[in-house]
Formats: C-alpha cells, structure tokens, sequence
C-alpha cells in the first residue's frame, strides 16, 4: 500500500484566490521540529549546507541545474542551533520551535 501525503498550496489567479489540498506519493522534505525550508525562496548559495553541523540540509540539483535548492535530508538530527536561519542570505529558512510551558502541579 502506498502512502500518499498532502499539502496545503496557495493558487492565485485572475479569477479568485484558494488553497487547494494536493496529494504526493513522496513525502516533502522542508521541515524540522526546529526549522521550516520554503525551496521556493532558495538561491542554491549552500551556504546552510556548509554551516550545518549535524549534516541536516542537502541539496537537490537536478536537470543540468535547472532544478537546484536545499532541502531537509535528515530532519531528526537537528538540534535548533540556527545555524542555517542566520546564514541564509535570501531568508529561506525560518526558525519556527516554540517552546511548551510545562503546567504547574
């Protein structure tokens, strides 16, 4: 059995704004418990590939270089260190962890 995952998208046009829900078979690769990584706004500087010390952030460079940004590869070593969020010169990357209060007793 295949498992098929989905995604919110903005599509704007003429006539009207809507989300739509799509289905993929692949899972996306753009997000941590610490970081959100929009490919839409990556350049493909690899500068967050450098500066990652956990090695969290690979590239996708495919079809002669037409197709080229980061991505999440592997999303359960990172630590929150905003490594990446601070060097990333086109703010592709956005540091979203908010910490949970613990109730009192």
């Amino acid at each position: 059995m295949m498992r098929s995952y989905c995604y919110a998208t903005y599509i704007n046009d003429d006539r009207r704004n809507k989300i739509v829900n799509i289905h993929s078979p692949i899972p996306r690769h753009d997000k941590t418990n610490f970081i959100l990584l929009q490919s839409n706004l990556c350049k493909a500087c690899w500068t967050c590939i450098e500066v990652c010390p956990n090695g969290v952030i690979g590239k996708v460079d495919v079809l002669f270089g037409w197709h080229r940004h980061a991505r999440i590869d592997f999303a359960e070593q990172c630590k929150g260190c905003k490594k990446c969020v601070i060097t990333c010169p086109n703010q592709a990357i956005i540091y979203t962890y908010v910490p949970t209060k613990k109730q009192p007793e």
